[in-house]
């Protein structure tokens, strides 16, 4: 789950990112993404698997932050981010999964599969 930069440029070069993109990701520590449905799992729902976890990120300077709060729900998770400008939900970003009744567009009707 976590890779080095060697692993950034091997898994990276797929992608077709603006050079400011590739230098900022370059500069990071480490990073993280989920190559099994497990590792994504624990990723979204923390390593205790609770219902709720906060993010939190050790700030030199500042302390302990808390970034956000995941909460699992019946269909997934929600992340509740303690920023106000990353609250900000653009009203076209949700597409629906499932076949149960909802107001929202579906995915597949969206993008054409499942």
């Amino acid at each position: 789950m976590w890779r080095d930069l060697f692993m950034f440029d091997q898994y990276f070069e797929k992608f077709d990112l603006a050079p400011e993109v590739t230098a900022a990701l370059k500069k990071c520590k480490c990073i993280a993404y989920a190559e099994t449905k497990a590792e994504l799992e624990e990723m979204a729902y923390g390593p205790t698997h609770t219902s709720r976890y906060d993010v939190v990120y050790p700030i030199e300077g500042l302390g302990t932050v808390k970034e956000a709060e995941v909460v699992r729900c019946k269909n997934g998770c929600v992340v509740n981010f303690m920023e106000d400008y990353m609250r900000r939900r653009d009203p076209n970003s949700m597409a629906i999964g499932d076949e149960l009744p909802s107001d929202k567009p579906r995915f597949k009707d969206r993008f054409g599969y499942e």
